[in-house]
């Protein structure tokens, strides 16, 4: 599974219950018409998604490397579990190599993918 685009698409590895999605400690009903499949499945979030003053699912997440850009900040971080997240922020960025950072992301938002790569609706 792949996309064009810089920066890349999170993709993150979760796993249903046929009825939510857990990704580590943070579960989720997904924005989809039909339950998904039980089961290993995939998150996909384009960085540009996140924000930090919505509702919506939150991720917490710690900063490795921040690429300040000029109009835009890339922000390398991790999940507990050790899955790296891109999170694009408009300007410049004041999170800090170490710093823990929540990050939201409205439902609607997140795709999901089955276990063969398939997009879920």
């Amino acid at each position: 599974m792949g996309f064009i685009g810089s920066p890349r698409m999170n993709l993150l590895s979760a796993v249903s219950d046929g009825q939510s999605v857990s990704l580590g400690a943070v579960q989720f009903k997904p924005s989809l018409n039909a339950p998904p499949p039980a089961g290993p499945v995939t998150i996909g979030i384009r960085p540009e998604q996140f924000e930090a003053q919505h509702d919506g699912v939150v991720l917490k997440l710690t900063v490795e490397v921040v690429e300040n850009l000029g109009a835009s900040s890339i922000v390398h971080a991790r999940l507990p579990d050790g899955q790296e997240v891109l999170v694009e922020q408009r300007g410049k960025s004041r999170a800090r190599d170490g710093d823990v950072i929540e990050v939201r992301v409205e439902r609607q938002e997140i795709l999901l993918f089955g276990s063969d790569g398939t997009r879920l609706w």
